[in-house]
C-alpha cells in the first residue's frame, strides 16, 4: 500500500546531536542502514521529484520509489512505495536496475517510467547511515540520524515523522526551542545532498 509521508527535517550540529541521544529508546536498536541509489547518469529522476533506493537495514533489503509531493508546510512530504526484497534481487537488480523497477508496486513503476526508461538506470550513489529513535513526544516518531557521505562529511539530522500541518511543525520545533536545542529547518532529501555532493567532486 502507497505511505503518504510528511516528515519535518531538521539538521542539526555534532554537539547538538551527542546531547539528544540521551532521547534514544533503550527498547529499539540502532539501525544500520546502507542506502543505494539508483538515477540516470545526470541525475534526471531525482531532479524531477522521483527516487528509486534499495536500503539494506540490519539485515532487511528494501526497494523503494518515492514521489516528492508539494507541501504547503516545512515538512517534506512524499508518496512512499516499498517492497521487501532478498539480498539475491538486489545483486541482480545492481547491474540491472530495470529489474528493481518491475517489482515495484504499479504506482511506483508508472511515476520511473513517466520520465525515463528503465534500462538508462545506474547506481549513482550509496549512503551509510546510524538511526536512532528518540523518545521526545508520543505523538510523533523521532528518529535522529547520523549519515556518512563518500567524500568523508558527516552529517547530522533529526527527521520527525507524522507532521500533519505547519501548525504541527512549529509545535515541535518551539518544543525543541524551549528545550535549549538548535536546529536548521531542512528541505533536502539525503539524496539531493548526495547528488550535490558528487556533483561538487566532479568540478
Amino acid at each position: 500500500m502507497p505511505k503518504r509521508e510528511q516528515e519535518l527535517k531538521l539538521m542539526v550540529t555534532k554537539e547538538t546531536y551527542e546531547k539528544l541521544l540521551a532521547y534514544a529508546d533503550p527498547e529499539k536498536p540502532l539501525l544500520q542502514q546502507t542506502n543505494y541509489y539508483f538515477d540516470t547518469p545526470d541525475f534526471y529522476m531525482g531532479k524531477n521529484g522521483v527516487m528509486l533506493r534499495v536500503r539494506e537495514e540490519n539485515g532487511t533489503w528494501i526497494l523503494c520509489a518515492k514521489i516528492k509531493q508539494k507541501s504547503q508546510s516545512s515538512a517534506i512530504s512524499a508518496i512512499e512505495l516499498e517492497t521487501e526484497i532478498s539480498p539475491d534481487m538486489f545483486v541482480k537488480g545492481r547491474g540491472k536496475p530495470e529489474i528493481l523497477v518491475n517489482l515495484l508496486p504499479p504506482e511506483g513503476q508508472e511515476a520511473i517510467y513517466r520520465l525515463i526508461t528503465p534500462s538508462e538506470l545506474v547506481l549513482r550513489g550509496t549512503l551509510h547511515n546510524e538511526r536512532r529513535i528518540l523518545h521526545i513526544i508520543d505523538d510523533y516518531t523521532f528518529e535522529l540520524d547520523r549519515t556518512f557521505f563518500p567524500n568523508g562529511q558527516e552529517e547530522y539530522e533529526l527527521e520527525i515523522e507524522g507532521m500533519k500541518d505547519e501548525a504541527a511543525c512549529q509545535r515541535v520545533m518551539q518544543m525543541l526551542t524551549k528545550m535549549g536545542y538548535s536546529y536548521s529547518v531542512n528541505q533536502k532529501s539525503k539524496y539531493q545532498r548526495l547528488q550535490e555532493a558528487i556533483v561538487q567532486e566532479l568540478k
